[in-house]
């Protein structure tokens, strides 16, 4: 073999590598985008074609997680690039090495627990990461060595009442189309009792002010203290809780913010200000339209059984889809919940009748969960638009272990979700995501928890991961720049396509390329 090809060889190696550092995606916050599609259309190196062949990477010991992780490519620390991937833990922000599982930097050295569910959320600038701290603020810590911005604006309150209510669902960031960005906060309660109220915080990147929108006593926009007085600094009113998976929802298309709320008192039909079981849309800033109204609202005509048999309808996040050719409708997102039924929605007139604090109005209620209410938590449903074959738009959403592929169709005018396939049961599944036209989620079984991967049009099984261990609750993978991550409550995982190994150096010819 001459010198000049493995010069050949070298170069060749050296330029893939450049091109993967130039080309490497971040996944800033859960579900990928701020309208968590949990789609990643930037994934090139694992597809249909050689997922089955995925080998485990590394397996670490970490101290635990309870959502999934987010990652910040080509981080400069001192002289070197690192890819960083970053998980709650019980120190708060931990930021880990994606190529090894090391840890690089962890927020504290002392038990600083963060919430079930929480995951932090990467600054559009990527100079920062927010963690949501169970102390009631937000928190601004620098990538690369995990310093925190302490000054008149940071840390962010995000609670007032952080020993009842917590952090439940990861933060989410969005740019408005004003070119402002924002991270929201959302909180519940941990074990839905006490003097607890859902709401919402948003709090401008640039600025540090913030705004707080709540689900109950909707006409007070502060943060309420523990037993304080109603009306004044706290409500009459208790619950209604926003937990769903994805936390807000950006809609990029309409520029409008949207909360799902679960179990709680709804009175807005009639002139109250609680919002229990509805889907609300804001400003992107966190504003309604003034007076304890949000932009718009859709409550399920059936919001008093919801309530009644523990099926929230808040247990997912409202999911956007893309404009449809052919819809009426401009603007479609679809509300998952515990339920099992999946709701298509109009997000311009979530109603149909135009205003806030009506009931009914879906576009479609679609039954996914046979025989009624379900007691499990809604794993956030992904959206995904097949680019490489018929354009078609499909959902896929998990109700109590059950996946289903649901495919968006428009007959003159009219969109109409349609089951195409279902998974067997899959024990407790996870948030599933789509990276190059495959479909992963998380499974949880007798045999511990795998990685499954799925043809996303037919539902057939492409690979399935060795067991994790420590895993899941409301953990989910994340597939970016080839590897598959998973962080779970005692391990932090990497999967990857193997290396061909290279062709051994044989008959080895010097060339001085000189006569």
């Amino acid at each position: 073999m001459q010198l000049k090809y493995w010069l050949a060889v070298c170069v060749a190696a050296v330029s893939a590598s450049i091109l993967q550092q130039a080309g490497a995606a971040d996944w800033l916050q859960f579900g990928y985008d701020s309208a968590h599609s949990s789609n990643n259309p930037d994934e090139s190196v694992i597809s249909a074609a050689n997922v089955a062949t995925l080998q485990p990477l590394y397996s670490v010991p970490i101290s635990g997680t309870d959502g999934p992780p987010v990652l910040l490519a080509n981080v400069e620390i001192g002289a070197a690039s690192r890819d960083l991937l970053f998980v709650t833990t019980v120190y708060g922000v931990t930021a880990i090495d994606a190529a090894d599982g090391s840890v690089v930097w962890v927020q504290s050295q002392t038990s600083y627990e963060y919430s079930v569910g929480s995951s932090p959320a990467i600054d559009p600038g990527r100079q920062f990461v927010y963690g949501p701290g169970s102390d009631g603020l937000v928190h601004k810590l620098a990538v690369a060595d995990g310093s925190e911005i302490v000054d008149a604006n940071w840390p962010a309150r995000s609670s007032l009442k952080p020993a009842i209510e917590k952090a439940p669902s990861p933060l989410a960031i969005a740019t408005a189309e004003d070119g402002s960005s924002y991270v929201y906060a959302v909180t519940s309660s941990f074990n839905e009792t006490g003097d607890y109220q859902g709401h919402v915080t948003a709090v401008d990147l640039t600025t540090g002010n913030s705004n707080v929108f709540n689900a109950a006593c909707s006409d007070l926009t502060v943060h309420f203290v523990a037993n304080g007085m109603p009306g004044v600094d706290d409500c009459a009113t208790q619950s209604n809780g926003i937990w769903g998976r994805g936390g807000t929802t950006y809609n990029p298309y309409n520029g409008r913010l949207y909360v799902s709320v679960g179990n709680g008192p709804f009175d807005a039909d009639s002139g109250g200000h609680d919002w229990g079981d509805s889907v609300l849309a804001l400003n992107p800033d966190g504003t309604g339209a003034g007076n304890g109204l949000p932009l718009d609202s859709y409550t399920p005509t059936e919001y008093q059984s919801l309530a009644m048999f523990n099926g929230d309808l808040g247990s997912s996040s409202p999911a956007v889809l893309p404009p449809v050719s052919g819809s009426n409708y401009a603007h479609l997102g679809i509300q998952l919940g515990k339920d099992g039924a999946v709701r298509l929605l109009d997000l311009d007139n979530l109603s149909g009748k135009g205003a806030p604090g009506n009931t009914g109005g879906e576009l479609q209620k679609l039954a996914l969960l046979p025989g009624g209410f379900g007691n499990f938590a809604t794993p956030q449903p992904a959206v995904w638009t097949d680019v490489h074959g018929d354009q078609s738009l499909w959902v896929f959403a998990s109700v109590q272990g059950v996946m289903s592929g649901l495919q968006l169709t428009v007959a003159s005018g009219q969109p109409l979700l349609e089951s195409r396939w279902t998974t067997g049961s899959m024990s407790n599944s996870s948030s599933p995501l789509v990276a190059n036209d495959v479909l992963y989620a998380v499974t949880s079984g007798s045999n511990g928890a795998t990685i499954k991967a799925f043809n996303p049009t037919t539902g057939d099984t492409l690979w399935t991961s060795p067991p994790v261990d420590g895993c899941c609750h409301a953990q989910s993978p994340i597939v970016a720049n080839g590897r598959v991550y998973l962080a779970s409550g005692s391990t932090i995982n990497a999967f990857a396509i193997p290396e061909p190994a290279p062709p051994p150096p044989t008959d080895v010819i010097f060339e001085s390329g000189f006569e």
